[in-house]
């Protein structure tokens, strides 16, 4: 779990730190302001070593496109698209201290085996790539270079080790989860025998859900439910909050001891329900020692998270946050838990 994060120079964030971050977060603030940002700095300081990580960061934007440049990949997380200053984001995890660095490089020399097994120089003249260095201590770091050749992301390394292999899950309505990513989710899931449990927690939609199973169709698996009416049909079939809500709880349920990051955690869901997917979510996090970050624009899902936290008094593991301009710079205001009943007791925009 990450107990505290600093970002530097990374889209938006000039210098933002956070020394506290709870096991569960919400986030609000204006559109444009770095919600989602905050979230993708997370998700980088945990992915940086696999060269997909780039693709998955376009992919949470909404953006797929076949074609890779360093322009779409990488320049963008740069602030203000300056590759001049390098990206820096320090997270403080229970045992450790991670500082990764990602900065460019124009004088790269790559080498290679060739079919013969022989060294074959690569000189990027007139180019650059990408160095990544995270490091914890002096003899345990992971350094090494991204480039694109062919259309192709590469990482090339030297002896370097992976210093935090943090679990880390991407929910938005905007990134595409495949159908075997969430066969294999769903697997995972009932081989622990765990498959009541999301069918518990999917009743709080629909009470007549009695069962979920594993439909391969022509290759392609498939998720359906069965309800007591006798009725079998895809679960995609239903509302997108039902969805949602079972796409959280499988990864949850699936992976204990994981991030779970959500970008509008609003979206889908009716706004009586807030109190209860709150409830749900609190749970989930104390019992698979889960560490769920989420951005939101809905008064009543911070009304619905506040009610459970004063009804059960979480308040020592739930952190509200709104992000604001102060001085050229983008920072987090943390509201305590007297100033956050306050604020909603007087119906005062947070958001």
């Amino acid at each position: 779990m990450i107990n505290a994060i600093t970002i530097n120079n990374f889209r938006r964030f000039n210098n933002l730190s956070l020394e506290t971050v709870t096991p569960i977060v919400l986030i609000s603030g204006k559109n444009n302001i770095g919600k989602s940002s905050f979230l993708e700095s997370i998700y980088l300081s945990c992915r940086y070593f696999l060269p997909t990580v780039f693709i998955e960061l376009n992919n949470f934007r909404g953006i797929y496109n076949a074609s890779y440049t360093k322009k779409l990949l990488w320049e963008q997380l740069f602030r203000n698209f300056n590759l001049n200053d390098q990206i820096k984001i320090e997270t403080k995890f229970d045992n450790s201290v991670h500082s990764l660095t990602i900065k460019k490089n124009e004088d790269f020399t790559a080498k290679f085996k060739d079919n013969t097994e022989n060294n074959v120089v690569f000189k990027f003249e007139n180019d650059y790539v990408l160095d990544v260095s995270n490091i914890t201590t002096e003899e345990n770091k992971f350094i090494g270079s991204y480039f694109v050749n062919n259309n192709n992301i590469s990482l090339k390394t030297e002896g370097s080790t992976i210093t935090n292999v943090q679990n880390i899950f991407l929910i938005s309505d905007k990134f595409l989860i495949y159908p075997n990513a969430i066969a294999e989710q769903f697997s995972a899931v009932e081989l622990a025998g765990k498959k009541d449990e999301i069918i518990s927690i999917l009743n709080h939609l629909n009470n007549k859900i009695n069962n979920i199973f594993l439909v391969m169709t022509n290759n392609i698996p498939t998720i359906y439910v069965s309800t007591t009416d006798n009725i079998q049909f895809p679960i995609n079939s239903m509302g997108s909050g039902i969805n949602k809500l079972f796409i959280i709880i499988l990864y949850a349920i699936a992976n204990p001891n994981s991030i779970i990051i959500i970008d509008e955690l609003e979206n889908g869901f009716y706004y009586s329900f807030f109190e209860q997917l709150w409830k749900v979510i609190f749970e989930l996090t104390s019992r698979h020692k889960l560490q769920i970050i989420a951005t939101t624009h809905s008064h009543e899902c911070i009304h619905g998270a506040v009610k459970i936290c004063t009804k059960n008094n979480y308040y020592d593991i739930f952190t509200f946050l709104r992000l604001s301009f102060r001085e050229n710079n983008i920072v987090p205001i943390l509201f305590s838990e007297e100033n956050l009943k306050f604020a909603i007791e007087s119906n005062f925009e947070i958001r």
